[in-house]
């Protein structure tokens, strides 16, 4: 949305405000096109998939599974731990990262495509605002869908008991979404 309103105000275009090209697919699609059913299960049900580790968002990770009696697992590297085996600092291969979203019965995250993946899959989830990585994609990702109340900008924010589910509502303006973006494309390229 940031995006389509920097247009308009400098370059005086109007431009269309569609989805995330990753938003195209469906969670069956995904599954199906990268076979991430044959992939080994994850090693827990709540995945953290966080891009700016601090020892903060580790232990809010941790409450957040305490809380939901979940186990939490992690699907990144540690890219930029010199001090970690080479091993660990390799990004897992996609199926892997899939087969996260697949397993999980929660998401925490800082990462954009994390929420778009969240979402895709049916996942409740936490989304740590990210201000570093463009804060306001979070913002307009999560208004398209009525989920603000997934996204935190303060670790007092988070609340045990609330709901950060995926709403039906949601999945409706997805498919309208989803069609206004295909037909977009459709008829512009």
């Amino acid at each position: 949305k940031s995006g389509q309103d920097l247009c308009q105000k400098n370059l005086g275009i109007n431009a269309e405000h569609l989805l995330d090209p990753t938003m195209l697919l469906s969670k069956e699609e995904y599954i199906s096109a990268f076979k991430i059913d044959q992939e080994p299960k994850s090693e827990g049900n709540l995945m953290a998939y966080i891009l700016d580790f601090t020892e903060e968002k580790r232990n809010f990770v941790y409450k957040v599974a305490k809380d939901k009696k979940l186990t939490p697992f992690t699907v990144g590297a540690k890219i930029d731990d010199g001090k970690a085996p080479m091993e660990e600092r390799i990004q897992p291969r996609l199926q892997k990262w899939l087969r996260g979203f697949y397993d999980a019965e929660f998401v925490v995250t800082d990462s954009f495509h994390a929420c778009v993946f969240s979402i895709l899959f049916g996942k409740p989830f936490v989304a740590i605002g990210n201000a570093s990585r463009g804060l306001s994609r979070f913002e307009s990702l999560l208004s398209l869908f009525d989920l603000h109340k997934n996204l935190i900008s303060d670790f007092s924010h988070y609340r045990e008991d609330d709901d950060y589910a995926i709403s039906e509502t949601s999945y409706q303006k997805l498919d309208q979404w989803r069609e206004k973006s295909l037909t977009y494309l459709k008829n512009n390229l």
